[in-house]
């Protein structure tokens, strides 16, 4: 006989969990024009009556039907859990195995599973802003295909007198366009790869993000030194002797793409290499009517040459920038990630870069993802990007922006979205970006199907942790899937995250910031620092006292 619950999307249903584990959730609260997501769990316990094949029909009734999704949750392998010796706080599992990430589109509302396992479908509720306060049954009806028996389950949405404001929030996550062609097998800038840019470019957004990493060339990012990874330009660039031409017309178009999604800011690809800026990125150009590649690895980061470049592409770019009427929302880039110790020059490295192109970027804003606070005390650097484990000490600075990141090496007690974590230490990342004055978040994975060093392709079906590389999940949050891409839940949550940031914001324009902290602070039971995750009851309690403030 098939039994069913609805849960919380903050609940990981693994393989190995039975129906007990988790709570019946019967109400959800929200905002008009807020996303909400519940889950249904289901298993058919085997007998001697039952076939083992158990087939379902899923059928749906509520006046919201028309802004429901549904989604099969599918079961993805995790080997490389965590840094074993770089994690702390909790974990779902530390062990490897399979995982529950992947959202299927339920185009049939049917659905064949095993009976030794539990099943469970995912649905999305996208309220309009323009929806009428109130209480709004979900009824989900579950019927065994070969048997007829059901299993009938039902939560209630509680929608509040609220609107959930547009975010503020400026959030990038790196845009792999190479990725995309080397996985559908296409030519790359071709009007198929263009297609599915599009594509990608449409989940991106509706998974929150507002600001993409704009390829003016290729990206030095993630790349094996003295290799290179396909060619990702957006600027044609001529060479003729010691002068360059330029042309921006599929720059332009990338630019019309993404305000046709409500992409609104833009952060340039990074000037110098990766990890201490040593070197110059890949950059072509016809030379004597030939594509050639005319910086690169081998060409040192203080190259004379590479200065002479920058000082006519620079402002040639910032001119087509003008044009576009997008310089003021622009950010760029020197070096990803620079460091200080004793073996790694990155400190000097990224000075020199720096004062070459500050003149050129005159009123730009400059950012970097690093973890030394020298960087911004020495002046290098205006718009720091901290690791959330060494945001402390830039908290103490007065910074214009603050923003943050987190990537494979945040596993201790901070926030991140690695499939081995509960999913509240995912959401709660929205909370913490605003108890902390946050502005940006970066995070470098939204569609990385590469190994480590962008050595070889990968199946993100079948390998989430970059071949041994990263903690599963920190390297995409979306599948690459028919013409485009789908979702993943951490995707969705993290969504979830960024709304309950939204509605702080808007219950502080009612009763000041302070006030809405010290609420925070009263049902926490503490302050909420970037090392400290809220459990999920935590998360829901602040989120639905919120409504009733505002509401």
């Amino acid at each position: 006989m098939i039994r069913a619950k609805i849960i919380s999307s903050l609940e990981k249903v693994r393989l190995i969990n039975k129906l007990e584990d988790f709570e019946e959730v019967k109400v959800l609260k929200a905002a008009r024009g807020e996303r909400i997501s519940f889950q249904v769990v289901a298993e058919d316990p085997p007998s001697k009556e039952a076939p083992r094949a158990m087939g379902l029909h899923l059928a749906l009734r509520s006046k919201l039907s028309k802004y429901i999704k549904g989604f099969f949750v599918g079961q993805v392998p995790m080997a490389l859990p965590a840094y074993l010796e770089r994690c702390s706080g909790e974990y779902l599992t530390k062990e490897p195995g399979l995982i529950p990430d992947v959202l299927y589109p339920l185009k049939k509302q049917k659905y064949y599973t095993q009976t030794y396992s539990l099943v469970n479908f995912w649905y999305t509720v996208e309220l309009p802003e323009d929806l009428a306060p109130g209480k709004y049954p979900v009824c989900i009806t579950l019927k065994g295909v070969k048997d007829g028996v059901n299993a009938k389950v039902r939560v209630v949405i509680e929608v509040a007198d609220a609107v959930l404001p547009k975010s503020d929030l400026r959030f990038t996550q790196w845009f792999h366009c190479d990725c995309i062609a080397t996985h559908f097998g296409v030519k790359m800038q071709s009007e198929k790869h263009w297609k599915l840019i599009e594509k990608f470019i449409e989940t991106a957004a509706h998974t929150g993000i507002n600001m993409l990493l704009t390829p003016i060339f290729t990206p030095p990012l993630d790349t094996a030194i003295d290799s290179y990874r396909k060619t990702m330009q957006l600027v044609d660039i001529t060479k003729d002797g010691d002068a360059y031409s330029f042309g921006f017309e599929k720059l332009e178009r990338w630019v019309s793409l993404c305000k046709k999604y409500g992409i609104t800011y833009f952060e340039m690809a990074h000037l110098f290499t990766q990890w201490g800026a040593c070197a110059t990125p890949k950059i072509e150009a016809l030379v004597d009517g030939k594509p050639t590649r005319i910086f690169g690895w081998d060409v040192p980061s203080d190259s004379p040459e590479y200065a002479a470049f920058l000082k006519q592409f620079l402002p040639a770019l910032l001119t087509e920038l003008d044009r576009l009427g997008i310089r003021e929302n622009c950010y760029f880039h020197i070096s990803d990630e620079p460091n200080i110790s004793p073996d790694r020059p990155d400190f000097i490295n990224y000075g020199k870069a720096k004062e070459l192109v500050k003149p050129l970027l005159k009123g730009c804003k400059i950012m970097d993802a690093l973890s030394n606070v020298e960087f911004f005390d020495n002046g290098l650097v205006e718009f720091p990007v901290p690791s959330t484990d060494h945001a402390a000490a830039f908290l103490e600075r007065d910074i214009e922006e603050r923003w943050c990141y987190y990537c494979c090496s945040q596993g201790k007690l901070v926030a991140n979205r690695f499939m081995s974590m509960p999913s509240y230490r995912n959401r709660v990342t929205g909370l913490q970006l605003y108890m902390n004055d946050t502005v940006g978040f970066l995070h470098w994975g939204y569609n990385f199907y590469y190994s480590r060093h962008s050595e070889f392709v990968i199946d993100p079906y079948l390998v989430t942790d970059a071949v041994h590389a990263f903690p599963s999940g920190d390297s995409f949050s979306v599948y690459p899937y028919e013409n485009g891409a789908i979702e993943s839940l951490r995707a969705v949550v993290f969504y979830e995250g960024l709304q309950d940031r939204m509605l702080l914001k808007a219950l502080e324009e009612k009763i000041g910031k302070e006030a809405v902290k010290k609420t925070v602070r009263e049902i926490a039971g503490r302050d909420v620092p970037f090392t400290e995750c809220l459990d999920a009851k935590t998360l829901v309690a602040i989120h639905d006292r919120v409504l009733e403030l505002l509401a």
